[in-house]
């Protein structure tokens, strides 16, 4: 199968839709993909604000 990939549609920063294709097309592009729900959090400190985003008991 040979297809062409029309968009890639992601949001920025800001969290504004952008459309990868359309914004930088004509280039060539190097895209790192990776699931933030992935990465892990080692060791948070006692007083860290992340002990409740992570709902880690102290």
């Amino acid at each position: 199968m040979n297809s062409s990939i029309t968009s890639i549609d992601v949001k920025d920063l800001d969290l504004n839709q952008v459309d990868l294709i359309q914004q930088h097309s004509g280039k060539v592009q190097l895209l790192l993909i990776y699931n933030n729900d992935c990465l892990a959090v080692l060791d948070v400190p006692y007083h860290s604000p992340m002990n409740s985003n992570y709902n880690i008991q102290t």
